[in-house]
């Protein structure tokens, strides 16, 4: 049998958004609610600039017809930190989103 060990070198978190507080949302008014961003420190500096891998945790939205519209963005990598921003627009009703990442050289 042949075994693989899979070394991970890197940073984990979850960044949570709401909507205007967690249970109030913007419908017809999403420039003042989205996009939402916010930074993100790593505590101990990377070596080098990492990547970032960005995935959808949890996602509460609300019934706005057939289409639901969702963009995450991260920005300002450096070894220290980054921004995340998270956007939605049109018709879209969004209460609260986690979205999960993951840094790594």
């Amino acid at each position: 049998l042949m075994y693989s060990i899979l070394l991970f070198l890197g940073k984990m978190g979850t960044a949570y958004f709401a909507g205007n507080g967690y249970t109030s949302w913007c419908a017809g008014s999403q420039s003042s609610c989205w996009p939402q961003t916010i930074g993100v420190s790593f505590g101990a500096a990377f070596a080098a600039e990492p990547t970032i891998f960005s995935a959808i945790r949890h996602l509460d939205i609300g019934k706005s017809g057939s289409t639901f519209r969702l963009r995450t963005e991260n920005s300002e990598i450096s070894a220290e930190c980054f921004k995340m921003t998270l956007t939605t627009w049109a018709s879209s009703i969004l209460y609260s989103v986690g979205v999960d990442w993951v840094a790594c050289v």
